[in-house]
């Protein structure tokens, strides 16, 4: 499909193409792209689906002459190509959106501004199915793998928006899937798996590449994807084909949003917690403590004092601990008995997410996904050091979400990041007051 709109700037928020097509609930279509004032779409590794909004300002009676009434049977297809200036593989923002809701905003002489809310096909078609069946001898991948193929009717070799990229789990069992949405099955499929080496974060998400079912440990041992700057560093300038320099590896607006809340990992289990588990025809109960992945995350916990004092660490379970509460034959039939810990540790990393978190707008860029990799250069406030980037900031970012933000004006996107840690002491002195 030929792009329409191509920013006239030297502006690196607009050196990208863009077009969007409306089809209405009879078939027909219409280029609607000169009255969007803004289209945002948001992708997230916290939800199911990308959604998002068209801001139209409508002075030609488009909304009303096509038919937009928000019958969730219109179409919108939607598609952003902006050059790769770091790798070779360019890639396109293309979706295809069903529009599911449309308000009417102000209106004057000039046009009617109209706010049209938009969602992923699939979420639509979730919401009109249930399943009602079970599943034996079989592992939580394969259980995905067929809700995708047979039922989502996700498709090898479709468009980035109808692929479906599944990450094999351990441990066949048999499970009864009690009336549920495709997407609640697969959401309780990822709080109850463990992957070959041993990951108990699966996430089910939806990015721009496509629907994803993998643990968070492979997002982030993937490679970075950029690397950016604040806009008071220096930066690597890149050239145009027009021979104008411009730096798409700049962050604005940046902001540290949370660093690392004692109280609230207390609560959520960040830093050490065990599973009770109890069965109430024989009347007794069971605790399961997280396997610490090393020496230092157990001098954590116990550091933070949340399992007992200090002469009886782990001896007991105790309300020192953050503690899950559950039947014992549920943790025996629907998971493994060999991954006893799953739980807590799986409580643990879902609380790490939310451990560290930043967001910043760069210029817009369809070649970066939630879910991607970025190493952020942070400049330290330290005088007279001999390394210029803030030590305990600078380094790679899992970005968990997007806000891509669309007009005449420009590509713009805000990117939300997390890290959960800090991979070794930074290397600074402090320095003398005053010096």
């Amino acid at each position: 499909m030929a792009l329409s709109h191509t920013f006239e700037t030297l502006d690196p928020k607009g050196r990208s193409e863009w077009n969007c097509k409306f089809t209405n609930y009879r078939g027909n279509s219409a280029e609607m792209s000169a009255i969007i004032s803004q289209l945002s779409i948001y992708e997230s590794i916290y939800n199911n689906c990308m959604f998002g909004n068209i801001k139209v300002q409508d002075g030609t009676g488009f909304v009303e002459s096509n038919g937009i009434v928000g019958s969730g049977l219109e179409k919108f297809h939607f598609e952003i190509f902006t050059e790769n200036t770091v790798v070779s593989k360019s890639s396109n923002l293309e979706k295809i959106w069903n529009i599911d809701s449309i308000t009417t905003g102000t209106k004057n002489p000039k046009f009617t501004e109209y706010d049209i809310g938009i969602v992923s096909p699939y979420l639509v078609k979730n919401n009109k199915i249930k399943i009602s069946r079970s599943f034996l001898k079989m592992t939580a991948s394969d259980i995905a793998s067929y809700v995708g193929e047979k039922v989502l009717e996700f498709k090898s070799g479709a468009p980035d928006w109808a692929s479906f990229d599944v990450t094999p789990t351990l441990h066949e069992k048999n499970t009864v899937v009690p009336n549920w949405n495709p997407f609640q099955l697969l959401n309780f499929l990822a709080k109850n798996s463990v992957s070959a080496k041993g990951e108990s974060n699966y996430l089910f998400f939806e990015n721009n590449d496509g629907f994803k079912f993998m643990p968070l440990d492979e997002l982030k041992a993937k490679p970075s994807q950029r690397v950016l700057s604040l806009k008071n560093m220096p930066t690597k300038i890149l050239t145009d084909k027009k021979g104008y320099n411009v730096d798409d590896s700049m962050m604005e607006d940046y902001s540290e949003n949370v660093r690392f809340s004692i109280a609230q990992g207390q609560t959520g289990g960040r830093y050490g917690s065990s599973i009770l588990t109890h069965n109430i025809l024989e009347k007794w109960m069971k605790p399961y403590e997280v396997i610490y992945d090393g020496p230092k995350d157990k001098i954590m916990a116990e550091t933070i004092g949340l399992n007992g004092p200090e002469a009886k660490q782990f001896a007991d379970f105790n309300v020192w601990q953050h503690s899950g509460f559950m039947s014992h034959n549920y943790l025996y039939d629907i998971h493994d008995k060999g991954e006893k810990s799953h739980y807590p540790l799986h409580d643990m990393k879902k609380m790490e997410m939310r451990a560290n978190i930043v967001k910043f707008n760069i210029p817009g860029d369809s070649n970066i996904f939630a879910g991607d990799v970025v190493t952020l250069m942070i400049p330290t406030h330290i005088h007279n050091h001999d390394i210029p980037e803030d030590q305990y900031l600078t380094g790679k970012w899992l970005i968990t979400a997007i806000h891509h933000k669309i007009s005449n004006n420009g590509y713009v996107m805000t990117l939300e990041c997390m890290k959960d840690g800090m991979f070794s002491d930074p290397d600074i002195t402090i320095p003398a007051r005053g010096k």
